[in-house]
């Protein structure tokens, strides 16, 4: 049972003016049957229905579910209660198009940490006339079709209470109606509440129709099991041919069939009521959306920004390659300055046999301080420009993917996913993009020949200079403290070769790539996904 107590609901409109769409609304809900909620648009008939459904807070009053208070719900409570309790059918059908019937079908059970049962769902698409229709795409269905499997989906996980607004909205006349019927089977152990224009199928098929006008309760009927006496109403047998129809005959006769079924209700506090009501527990179960599933709706938007992916991806594996250059050169600067300690205290020895080549030391020095400062700064310059472009580029990747997915992940929100749910898509986003971009910057490494040249022709030629000229220094007669430093200078110079050929090693670039790949894609998407999904489902749902 549903106890509704004091609800009250505001909205801020453009002018940030507090609008108060629900005035301390008070209904008590039964455990079953088939309730209607009728109001023209801005009634507050389907925030109420989204307030029921855990899809959005109440400012004021209570409601309370089997006797639980929500009061002091947080959003984690509500995505629970709505993944184990409520089934909800949209007007615009919800179903998402990346996934066939069957996936569609089974994907309440998979947030629920359930596996899914083909058997069952085959049976399920029976009942609603659909056997066959497992494998279908989304996109070769009927309005019809996919509304029937939009409620086949909402109960397949066995809720208490179905929550449906318009859903019949886009469905012609026939296929309305046996939505309709379906729904009068489903309240007969169920609780289905159906927001609704149609005033003449709410009093057709509903046992309860409440009316909504300005936020406050205009009429509440329950359909009475003593037979109404009749009503006066339009008869068609007295309409005499050639007679005027005047607006007042025909709102009688467009009222007629509402009229009819409408003689049946009276106010719902003087239906016999036995006041009995199954207890019920209310039942929260913490989602678990399928990694698969995941990976499949977080690639689903680069089929529609593949160039947009392939020019990130370039410049990203542009991005790498200057990373791993700058990196070798930072050793290159850290053997440089041991170089310049040793040849420092070369330099002020008061050694007569070396100042033949104090200005040979001197000019090495300063060869080596422009030739790797230069190398560094270049590097360290073109990769933060590129390093700038790549985080704002998947930034804005991400975001766009954000907006393209909004309507799936607002129909998982109403479906009963959690945050965590959204950050596991795109996250998996993230991870493909870091992963392709990894495999595009090692591809860009490994192929282009700069990485050679640059071995073969410039370190290795100039370490091997300069280790024959220490080496003829060394041979000279001169003291053995200065051949000691001259020694140690040696090794700085064969040290400066093997970090930078160790930092340009495809195993080190390797691991190199992969880490700044993922560090940085990661960084660059968190803030947007952390911000989108921390959102409440119904702004997601309604693009707030």
């Amino acid at each position: 049972m549903i106890q509704i107590v004091n609800l009250t609901k505001n909205f801020a409109n453009k002018s940030q003016m507090p609008v108060n769409v629900l005035k301390k609304i008070s209904l008590n809900l039964p455990d079953k049957g088939l309730i209607f909620m009728l109001g023209k648009s801005g009634s507050g008939k389907t925030t109420l229905l989204n307030l029921l459904g855990g899809l959005d807070f109440f400012d004021h009053g209570d409601i309370l579910i089997n006797g639980n208070s929500t009061v002091n719900f947080k959003q984690s409570d509500f995505d629970n209660y709505r993944n184990g309790s409520v089934g909800f059918v949209f007007q615009d059908f919800n179903l998402i198009e990346d996934l066939n019937v069957m996936q569609n079908l089974a994907l309440p059970l998979h947030l629920q940490g359930k596996k899914a049962d083909p058997v069952m769902i085959k049976k399920l698409l029976k009942d609603f006339d659909l056997d066959g229709f497992e494998l279908r795409k989304v996109n070769q269905l009927s309005g019809g079709q996919k509304q029937r499997i939009a409620i086949a989906r909402s109960i397949i996980k066995n809720p208490s209470i179905i929550l449906a607004d318009e859903p019949t909205g886009n469905l012609d006349s026939k296929t309305g109606k046996q939505v309709l019927e379906i729904f009068k089977k489903l309240s007969a152990d169920k609780l289905v509440i159906i927001v609704s224009h149609d005033a003449e199928s709410a009093y057709r098929y509903g046992q309860r129709v409440i009316e909504l006008q300005d936020g406050k309760v205009l009429s509440d009927l329950s359909k009475n099991n003593v037979s109404p006496s009749p009503q006066q109403g339009f008869n068609p047998k007295s309409f005499k041919i050639g007679q005027k129809i005047t607006p007042e005959i025909l709102l009688q006769m467009q009222n007629q069939n509402q009229n009819d079924f409408k003689a049946s209700f009276i106010a719902t506090n003087q239906v016999a009521n036995d006041n009995t009501h199954e207890h019920r527990e209310m039942i929260k179960i913490g989602s678990y959306l399928p990694l698969k599933i995941a990976f499949k709706m977080g690639m689903s938007y680069f089929k529609e920004k593949k160039i947009a992916l392939i020019f990130f991806l370039l410049i990203s594996a542009l991005m790498l390659y200057c990373q791993i250059f700058t990196t070798a050169a930072f050793f290159g600067v850290k053997s440089l300055k041991n170089l310049q300690t040793h040849a420092k205290k070369l330099v002020s020895l008061e050694d007569v046999s070396i100042i033949h080549i104090k200005n040979d030391i001197k000019e090495i020095i300063e060869f080596f301080k422009l030739f790797i400062t230069n190398i560094f700064r270049n590097m360290l310059f073109i990769f933060l420009i590129v390093f700038i472009t790549v985080f704002f580029t998947v930034g804005r990747f991400v975001k766009q993917s954000i907006q393209f997915k909004k309507k799936e992940i607002g129909i998982l929100r109403a479906l009963g996913a959690r945050s965590r749910d959204v950050f596991k898509i795109f996250f998996s986003e993230g991870f493909v993009i870091a992963s392709l971009i990894s495999i595009v910057g090692i591809l860009f490494f490994y192929f282009i020949p700069f990485k050679n040249f640059f071995i073969k022709n410039i370190i290795n030629i100039i370490s091997d200079t300069y280790i024959g000229v220490f080496n003829q220094w060394v041979t000279s007669s001169i003291s053995a403290q200065s051949i000691s430093i001259i020694g140690e200078m040696k090794d700085d110079l064969i040290s400066f070769r093997e970090n930078i050929i160790f930092c340009l090693h495809l195993g080190i670039a390797f691991l190199n790539i992969v880490v700044i790949t993922f560090l940085i894609v990661f960084i660059s998407i968190f803030y947007p996904i952390y911000n989108f999904a921390r959102k409440k489902p119904i702004e997601v749902i309604l693009n707030r």
